[in-house]
């Protein structure tokens, strides 16, 4: 699917409209928030986090990880700008990524005297999408550690995550999640 043919939910002024919940991924002081996903299988969340991958995406403003947690799954975004993979080693390689985008901004920020990133195309912010990432934590404890160590400073500087899960665990990572962005499906 290609980004300029997409004309399902939008991102406008912070936040994108899905199936009747208003994530918001963006506060007026440029501080970008995290959400989790939960629901059982067959629920949806696979279609929720893509369809908010791609609103973010069409509006110009964001780039787009995407980890699915299990090996060898191939999601949706295929045929897009989307970086994309699956399974551990292509988690911790979105993980890399996201150090990188963490310190362009941290650095692009004290350049400029900024706190905090409002997304643009002229400044993109990033949003990292994780599928099954109970499973994937399942497997490789350490990515869950880290992924929550950098959690907090990619708030910061523009790097939003937004999980699946089966219930509304994932340990430290959900003290990053505001309860308005944790969605039941």
């Amino acid at each position: 699917m290609r980004t300029d043919a997409y004309k399902a939910s939008r991102y406008e002024n912070g936040k994108i409209a899905i199936d009747g919940h208003s994530i918001e991924l963006v506060g007026n002081t440029g501080r970008v928030f995290n959400g989790l996903v939960t629901g059982y299988p067959g629920t949806g969340k696979t279609m929720f986090l893509e369809t908010l991958g791609m609103a973010a995406l069409a509006s110009g403003s964001w780039k787009v990880l995407y980890t699915y947690g299990v090996d060898g799954a191939r999601p949706g975004f295929s045929n897009t700008p989307v970086r994309w993979g699956s399974g551990t080693e292509a988690a911790w390689q979105h993980l890399a990524a996201a150090k990188n985008h963490i310190e362009w901004s941290s650095a692009e920020n004290a350049t400029a005297g900024l706190r905090g990133l409002i997304p643009s195309p002229a400044r993109q912010s990033l949003l990292w999408i994780i599928d099954e990432l109970d499973r994937l934590c399942a497997v490789d404890p350490a990515f869950g550690a880290e992924l929550t160590r950098i959690t907090h400073a990619g708030g910061r500087n523009g790097m939003a995550v937004w999980a699946s899960a089966m219930r509304a665990s994932g340990g430290n990572f959900l003290s990053f999640v505001p309860s308005s962005n944790v969605v039941a499906l």
